[in-house]
């Protein structure tokens, strides 16, 4: 069995809820509100995480969120939905993490690792969160079996 199909059922059991990366088997407390909204825990994640957590609650796609698929590997993704990983691309006008030459061989280091455990993984950008194209096409991978 590969990490994959070992989280799967997890990822479906924790719709729209966070898990700390320091303690996968606690859930982070949220308050029921009268509408979806991402959980309270948001000084950890970027303003686009945020964003896209809000779009897939209101979506009601279950995630989790900084999830280390990789056995023997720290590397993280940004969420965890079903067989899919997506890992937000911040910064990318800027030279830092996933610009430099050293970001970019990692994060190829880090697809390709997911890969071969059976994830998809994709790539996206702060424009295509705003403007709601990566929901689509979670949405549209999601619905692919």
């Amino acid at each position: 069995m590969n990490s994959r199909e070992s989280i799967a059922p997890e990822v479906k059991s924790q719709a729209g809820r966070r898990k700390s990366p320091a303690s996968p088997g606690k859930e982070a407390s949220s308050k029921k509100a009268s509408k979806p909204s991402a959980p309270s825990n948001l000084g950890k994640f970027s303003k686009l995480e945020v964003e896209l957590a809000r779009q897939l609650t209101l979506a009601g796609i279950p995630f989790i969120q900084e999830l280390s698929p990789i056995p023997g590997r720290k590397f993280r993704f940004d969420f965890a939905l079903k067989n899919l990983l997506v890992e937000v691309q911040g910064g990318i006008f800027q030279l830092g993490g996933h610009t430099s030459g050293l970001g970019v061989t990692r994060d190829c280091e880090k697809s390709i690792l997911a890969q071969l455990e059976g994830w998809r993984v994709f790539p996206v950008t702060g424009e295509q969160i705003k403007s709601g194209q990566a929901l689509l096409w979670i949405q549209k991978a999601l619905s692919i079996r």
